[in-house]
């Protein structure tokens, strides 16, 4: 590993505080002592941009950064379709919360419609078939990521209908499968318009299905903003709190890649067939 410490205080070898970055250095050091990771060195720079000089904390090894636009993680991810967002600002902004009376809006909208969901859904359990409730919320889910794609504007009551949906466990786990599928970006889209326009403590669910897609794609900055927007909506948001922690234990994404296929089998088992998992 090579860690690289951005600070704006960081104009050369002498402006540097050598107790607080050894400080930062040692912790490092120790979360890697019972792995087989190495820290290689540790890299100082001021920022991240084109023409930025940058230097050894350890000393000898010093440059100048080339343009983090044109990097290979940049093309991959152009390659990918995804977007490059420059700073954290640029990721807060993107789950933004939308104007307060629309948010009220939707709020009054779902709280007129929770009875009838929780019925709907008690109804179904008591039925011969009990999980064709699942089934239509879930199909309700999928119909939207297929209009979002194409461009179409959601109304206040389609965004209380799929809040009601998304609270339903067994369809906000199947949905999870999106992420590795061929309409990730467009659920991803869809995420992103409910965040930012759900109440609390609603807008939890999109938030952390929005942070574990992120996790999934390697965009752990991403992935945190999301998961900290769900938990800050709804504090110990079950799913949100199993993302972040894993997160923040450097879990790879691969190793949570299990839940898509928790999503898949959840799907299946209400008779909804999600499109296969992309190849890799």
């Amino acid at each position: 590993m090579i860690l690289v410490l951005v600070d704006d205080r960081v104009t050369g070898p002498s402006a540097l505080c050598l107790d607080e970055l050894s400080a930062i250095v040692e912790e490092f050091e120790e979360l890697l002592e019972f792995t087989p990771t190495d820290l290689l060195d540790v890299f100082l720079t001021a920022e991240i941009a084109s023409g930025g000089a940058w230097f050894s904390f350890f000393g000898g090894n010093y440059g100048v950064q080339s343009d983090p636009a044109s990097s290979r993680v940049a093309l991959a991810r152009v390659l990918e379709g995804k977007p490059i967002r420059a700073s954290r600002e640029e990721m807060e902004a993107t789950i933004e919360v939308g104007p307060v009376l629309e948010r009220m809006q939707i709020a009054a909208l779902i709280e007129r419609g929770r009875p009838s969901s929780l019925l709907r859904r008690q109804l179904a359990e008591r039925s011969p078939m009990p999980d064709r409730c699942h089934r239509l919320e879930l199909e309700l889910v999928l119909t939207h990521v297929a209009r979002v794609s194409s461009g179409e504007r959601l109304l206040a009551p389609e965004y209380a209908e799929l809040a009601l949906a998304l609270d339903n466990v067994t369809v906000r786990d199947s949905v999870l499968a999106l992420a590795v599928g061929p309409y990730a970006d467009d659920a991803e889209q869809l995420w992103i318009l409910l965040a930012r326009n759900l109440p609390d403590p609603e807008r939890a669910n999109p938030a952390a299905l929005l942070g574990y897609s992120a996790y999934l794609w390697g965009d752990g900055p991403f992935a945190g903003i999301a998961l900290a927007a769900a938990l800050d909506s709804e504090p110990g948001h079950r799913l949100a709190t199993l993302l972040d922690g894993a997160l923040h234990s450097g879990m790879r994404p691969a190793e949570v890649r299990g839940l898509a296929d928790v999503g898949y089998e959840r799907a299946s088992a209400v008779g909804v067939v999600l499109p296969p998992p992309l190849a890799g």
